[in-house]
């Protein structure tokens, strides 16, 4: 399974709020939904999520949404509009590049409603957001504003005609850290957007772009949307389009608009940007070099890196070599509350799983249990969704037990005698893995 999808639809309303229903690729557990669209109409209107389908297990397996034109406006929207949407699943995720991509939902009304992020981001990421409710029949628009690494405030803004209150709606979000490239998607924040078009860079070319685009700040007192006025393999022309209400006028005050785009279809999420617990707190395993000590599990004292082994796989040689797909281990699947976000490991990788099954099974409470073994367990599957993988092992000088998003696990050591204790599969899997 991926973390997410992205998607366009071509449509219309020909009758006031119609229905539009999207049907994602793959079930999807708790997504969150940001859109974004064009306005071929001339009349104003914003986009709300109203419902979603769900399978046998509970998980989303599409979504409905409805073009709501402003209360001023007659209501059906005739004109064929691009819609492009994204879908993320709830949570803290880690993107193919390693970057941070964390998604929710909050309580939001025309005040403003504190959203505090759990990811690790070290700058203000790029937010988007989207009305998934329907409390209220009154057209309204969802923004963020007061960006920072540690979180955000999410306003409801009605047409100015109306009266400013709104009742209390769901409001999903997703956060992106800043950067990227065509596989992993971009994520990037411009200054002084207004109402005339901006051709904007996408940060990398992409063959079959979906990009939605969220204002990040509300510095004009007029409600408005950002609309997509054109784009191209890398980059999207915008503008600021106020509603009009209350006055004619169209003027908006600049404001920082940020842009995502994905590759349409499933989102994928990797190994590369795994936190690797050190004495001086998580650190991404890409940022590690021999010679720097990483924390051990149930024994005071650190271990050194002797030798980092890295092996990038793309899509070709995941066809070729289906045994090297990896095992998603989703956050919470092995407690409750571990790992702390996604963890994909190699299939003979080992975990260290604590319970009385354990202890009934292998006659110990604490074992290693390659991840293959755990799959059908509830969020441990082999991810055949993934279109490349980064694999690391870590070398010490001996074999220890770690941490890896707060999990336990193993370490690499390739000495004799710790070679013959390993299972022939396992043994097969690192020689083939690392040559």
């Amino acid at each position: 399974m991926a973390i997410g999808e992205a998607g366009s639809i071509t449509t219309n309303s020909p009758t006031e709020n119609a229905p539009i229903t999207i049907n994602l690729t793959q079930p999807l557990t708790d997504p969150v939904f940001a859109l974004t669209a064009t306005n071929n109409g001339g009349n104003q209107f914003t986009l709300r999520v109203t419902d979603e389908t769900l399978d046998a297990d509970g998980n989303t397996i599409a979504f409905t949404f409805i073009i709501e034109e402003w209360e001023y406006h007659d209501g059906p929207h005739p004109a064929t509009e691009t819609i492009n949407w994204i879908a993320v699943e709830e949570g803290i995720h880690t993107l193919p590049d390693g970057r941070i991509i964390e998604a929710g939902t909050v309580s939001a009304d025309n005040t403003n409603s504190p959203v505090t992020l759990q990811g690790d981001f070290a700058a203000p990421p790029v937010v988007l957001t989207s009305v998934m409710s329907e409390n209220d029949t009154t057209t309204v628009d969802s923004d963020p504003l007061n960006i920072t690494a540690d979180g955000f405030v999410v306003r409801l803004q009605e047409e100015e005609g109306q009266d400013g209150v709104h009742a209390d709606e769901t409001v999903g979000w997703i956060a992106i850290q800043a950067g990227g490239n065509a596989e992993s998607g971009t994520a990037n924040t411009f200054d002084s957007v207004d109402e005339n078009t901006d051709i904007l860079g996408l940060g990398a070319t992409f063959t079959d772009g979906v990009v939605v685009a969220e204002t990040q700040t509300i510095n004009g007192g007029d409600t408005a949307t950002v609309v997509i006025d054109g784009q191209t393999s890398d980059t999207v022309g915008v503008f600021i389009e106020e509603e009009q209400s209350r006055d004619a006028e169209t003027n908006h005050i600049d404001e920082t608009v940020g842009i995502v785009a994905f590759e349409d279809g499933l989102i994928p999420c990797l190994t590369a940007g795994t936190r690797i617990q050190t004495p001086s707190g998580p650190r991404l395993i890409d940022d590690l070099q021999a010679g720097d000590s990483i924390t051990l599990h149930g024994e005071p004292g650190t271990k050194d890196i002797l030798r980092i082994f890295r092996r990038d796989l793309d899509l070709a040689d995941l066809r070729r070599h289906p045994h090297f797909r990896p095992v998603r281990i989703k956050a919470g699947a092995l407690n409750g509350t571990l790992p702390q976000r996604d963890l994909l490991v190699s299939r003979q990788h080992r975990m260290l799983v604590s319970s009385k099954i354990a202890k009934r099974m292998f006659g110990r409470f604490e074992v290693l249990i390659p991840a293959i073994k755990l799959v059908g367990l509830p969020g441990i599957f082999v991810d055949e969704t993934v279109r490349s993988v980064t694999y690391y092992h870590l070398l010490c000088d001996a074999h220890v037990v770690i941490y890896a998003e707060g999990a336990p696990t193993e370490s690499l050591y390739t000495g004799k005698q710790a070679l013959k204790a390993l299972l022939p599969e396992i043994q097969t899997e690192i020689l083939s893995i690392f040559p």
